[in-house]
């Protein structure tokens, strides 16, 4: 998710032999130069459908493409960086900074069984919370990195992890909507 995802790309391409899936959401493809990426354009071919105006949006809401592409994966990482870490931003480049807010990707992953990484920025603590999930310090790659290898890869891949249920029913669309609907009872009430 966003520059995370390139972090995590040059991971796969520097060490590919670590990876069997890779899926980073909300990020710009890292094309270096259409020069250099024309011998790989067939390896990314499913960037092409997810960036297709239109199509990546009806691909990602369907319900169908997610839970097909979580079926696959063994781990999920939010290496969100909060504004107080703005500094450790690759490369330098100056970007807009905020705390992470709720991430739908975090209910996602929970409801497919993922084991989460993810940095204690903004609300993913508080979405997290009572989750067997690693939290690391924003920016903390080294501590990403022992996390991952102390949890999912350390199992075999595609191995899930047991979340508690009423966890998972928490962020459930059902749940949501029934939130929803007591909060417009109580205003109409008031």
């Amino acid at each position: 998710h966003d520059w995370g995802g390139w972090i995590g790309f040059l991971l796969c391409l520097r060490a590919p032999q670590r990876f069997e899936r890779y899926l980073a959401l909300n990020i710009v493809p890292p094309w270096v130069s259409r020069r250099a990426m024309a011998p790989h354009l067939l390896r990314f071919w499913y960037q092409w459908l997810i960036l297709a105006p239109g199509l990546g949006y009806r691909l990602h809401t369907s319900g169908q493409f997610v839970p097909k592409v979580l079926v696959g994966a063994s781990a999920m990482v939010l290496a969100s960086q909060s504004s107080a870490s703005g500094a450790y931003h690759p490369f330098g480049i100056p970007h807009a900074f905020w705390e992470e807010q709720f991430g739908m990707v975090l209910a996602e992953a929970m409801a497919a069984g993922l084991a989460i990484v993810a940095c204690a920025n903004g609300a993913i603590a508080e979405v997290l919370e009572g989750a067997p999930a690693s939290l690391v310090a924003s920016g903390d790659w080294i501590g990403i990195a022992q996390a991952l290898a102390d949890g999912p890869l350390s199992r075999a891949p595609g191995s899930r992890v047991d979340y508690p249920p009423e966890l998972v029913e928490r962020y459930s669309t059902s749940a949501a909507a029934a939130r929803l609907a007591a909060a417009y009872d109580r205003l109409l009430a008031a």
